[in-house]
């Protein structure tokens, strides 16, 4: 995905900020009924653009609830009932690490069997490997270290169907490790699909077959499958993105992500895993999932399990994972401790709303239930006050999005010997207050888990594992200095605006400039404009992200040209600066191209370093 992922973050906060205002404004009371909860989210329902919506409440022993809402096709007027096939994205992951776990208690594999061994055909590149080398335990639980899958290999199509080896011979270049192997989490959909072959190589099936065999059979699951056959062009909803339908997208990688299924089936396959893996694995391997243990710190409770995404939801750690496909979105999760779980589908892009939803039916899952104590003997070791200071994440799941990580996720510690308080500098603000559980772990006061640890890191020496990211200690001066210039940078592209307006006033007034005031203002004033045309081109270009960045067209040139111009007209900016005396202008008006010029610098040297600049997004 690499620089997409930079205006998809950005998109995130949106959301969030969006959600913020749908919630504010469409306050609903907690249902304590399922009466009461059906009628709240008719109600979400009756409020959003989401074509149609299925959920399901689950227990050990049954099935509590299904409900199929609103419309499978908007242009039919088709409605959603049982029968209704939704694409549930990344919660096919689920799977591979069922079958994965289904092969180790045959005793066909090992969790730290070395994937240079096992498929010595796949491709990748490992600097650690003599020290760190690849295991499968590191493909489930997202500690290769590999970046996510480039945007070339989202845009290709799978279609005419590829080989599961096919797939993974296009693109290997991603299965590039950043840090050593088992040091940090960060998600990567190309470790599933590894996962995934070497199931194909040891059973000599497809994967495809083996898990109909292995899962789908077994749960009586009949109305699920991995591919786009008759089932699912009859009875498949239609993905909606803005109320417009979207064709059927054939993932390059299928096991990642590509299941269909109805609501009724995933709610066997829920059922299994309350059931402690009844009737296909045993109640250990269920267990092991739910775990993280492939990292520097095994003792976070909310980290990567073996494609097992454990998640905080009103102070209860829920297991599961999510998903989405263009058009399509999925929720799964389940909690063991109040022998509950759901599922929501829908065939709409809409996450605020899913996450209204999900709200309603946590609320009505855990009222009363108890939340885990923080145990009184916590404050009996004493926490370093070295820890106090500013983090950045060292872990991103796009590796180009790391610049943005450093302006806009930082974190800031203030460590007594007492507590540890925990907050973003911008978003999460509030800070969040925990108590040592051990030497180098720490419990939150909220919900009485460990969801913070301090670790050794090869590379980069102390760090703190929160959650699933890797934070790295950095200056007070970086964190601010970066966070001016990025303000003063969108500044100047406003001024930008403004000047144009003031030039065609005083072109309409027939005042001119001088020669040499032209000339200085000239190429800040195209380093601006170019800045606006790079934003403008990543806005536009995201309504149909994969098609139009995922190979060479207008969006990807134009993106690659915008940063090289904006390189030149910076660099020359600044030359031009350096050639003109301050003597011939007001000093007023040299300071601010002065300015001007200087924040572009700075910028385009961020750019440089992070390697933005000529960026090619469909290599």
């Amino acid at each position: 995905m690499k620089f997409l992922s930079i205006p998809f973050i950005i998109y995130c906060f949106l959301q969030l900020a969006i959600s913020n205002i749908a919630n504010a404004n469409s306050e609903l009371a907690k249902a304590q009924t399922l009466t009461q909860l059906n009628n709240n989210i008719s109600k979400l329902m009756g409020e959003s653009t989401l074509p149609s919506l299925a959920y399901t409440l689950v227990k050990k022993e049954s099935i509590e609830e299904i409900k199929t809402l609103g419309f499978a096709d908007l242009d039919t007027q088709k409605k959603a009932n049982k029968n209704t096939l939704y694409r549930i994205g990344s919660v096919s992951k689920m799977f591979t690490s069922i079958a994965i776990l289904k092969l180790i208690e045959q005793g066909r594999l090992h969790l730290d069997d070395e994937i240079k061994t096992l498929v010595p055909e796949i491709e990748f590149f490992n600097p650690w490997h003599d020290s760190h080398p690849i295991r499968v335990v590191h493909l489930l639980e997202h500690t290769t270290g590999w970046d996510e899958i480039a945007l070339t290999e989202y845009a290709k199509k799978n279609n005419p169907e590829q080989t599961l080896i096919e797939s993974l011979n296009y693109y290997p270049e991603s299965r590039t490790s950043r840090w050593p192997a088992g040091t940090r989490s960060s998600y990567s959909n190309s470790g599933s699909a590894v996962a995934a072959y070497i199931i194909e190589k040891i059973t000599e099936k497809s994967f495809e077959s083996y898990i109909q065999e292995t899962i789908f059979n077994p749960l009586k699951m009949h109305n699920t499958t991995y591919l786009y056959n008759e089932q699912v062009k009859q009875f498949g909803a239609t993905s909606y993105m803005k109320n417009k339908a979207q064709a059927y997208k054939h993932l390059i990688y299928r096991p990642v992500g590509s299941i269909n299924s109805t609501i009724e089936d995933m709610a066997k396959f829920t059922r299994m895993l309350l059931n402690n893996g009844k009737p296909i694995l045993t109640a250990e391997s269920i267990k092991r999932m739910r775990n993280s243990e492939s990292t520097n710190t095994q003792e976070i409770a909310n980290a990567y399990g073996l494609n097992n995404i454990p998640i905080l939801l009103n102070n209860f750690l829920y297991h599961g994972h999510d998903g989405g496909v263009n058009g399509a979105l999925a929720d799964l999760r389940y909690l063991p401790s109040g022998n509950a779980g759901f599922v929501i589908l829908t065939n709409s892009s809409n996450p605020s709303k899913l996450k209204q939803i999900r709200e309603q039916i946590v609320s009505f899952q855990t009222q009363g239930l108890n939340k885990p104590e923080v145990f009184s003997e916590a404050n009996q070791n004493k926490i370093s006050t070295q820890l106090s200071g500013y983090y950045y994440t060292v872990n991103p799941r796009f590796e180009l999005a790391h610049f943005l990580n450093r302006l806009v996720a930082v974190y800031k510690v203030t460590a007594t010997e007492q507590a540890l308080l925990f907050g973003g500098l911008i978003f999460n603000s509030k800070p969040k207050k925990f108590l040592p559980a051990s030497e180098t772990s720490f419990k939150s006061i909220e919900n009485g888990l460990v969801t913070l640890a301090v670790a050794d890191d090869p590379i980069d020496g102390q760090v703190i594992h929160y959650g699933d990211k890797v934070l790295k200690r950095t200056s007070a001066f970086a964190v601010y200095s970066q966070l001016v210039i990025g303000i003063l940078w969108i500044l100047s592209i406003i001024l930008f605006i403004i000047t144009l307006l003031i030039s065609g006033i005083n072109k309409i007034r027939r005042k001119k400039l001088s020669e040499i005031h032209k000339k200085l203002r000239t190429y800040p004033l195209l380093a601006s404009f170019t800045a606006l045309v790079m934003i403008t081109v990543l806005i536009l270009g995201m309504q149909n992200p994969y098609l139009n960045f995922g190979k060479i067209g207008v969006f990807s040139l134009m993106l690659m040209l915008g940063t090289i111009c904006y390189a030149v007209f910076t660099l020359l900016a600044v030359y031009n600066l350096f050639k003109t005396s301050p003597n011939q202008l007001s000093k007023l008006t040299y300071s601010y191209h002065a300015v001007c010029s200087i924040i572009h610098l700075c910028t385009f040297s961020y750019l440089l370093y992070f390697g933005v600049i000529g960026i090619r997004v469909w290599a």
